[in-house]
């Protein structure tokens, strides 16, 4: 509980750096077209999208989620979202 408050005061590039340090790739999906990775730090989820897809470049979209339950919710959402508009 300590970590999650704490992770999320931090600034954008010490979270980063301690995701890249301690954080597990769990994968990564496309979502118009661009790539983004997953990643969990301890009981914390991060959705990370990199300037020109790669993970070694600047941060452009970066997103905390609190549990597997809210990833998961966010996740299906935003299928939900790409199916429709597939259509």
């Amino acid at each position: 509980m300590w970590f999650n408050l704490t992770f999320r005061k931090w600034p954008q590039e010490r979270q980063l750096e301690h995701v890249r340090a301690k954080g597990v790739a769990l994968g990564s999906r496309l979502k118009e077209g661009r790539s983004v990775f997953v990643y969990m730090v301890r009981n914390l989820f991060v959705q990370i999208v990199f300037k020109n897809d790669q993970e070694w470049h600047e941060v452009e979209n970066f997103m905390v989620f609190n549990s597997l339950e809210k990833l998961n919710a966010y996740l299906e959402q935003d299928f939900r979202l790409a199916f429709n508009t597939a259509r």
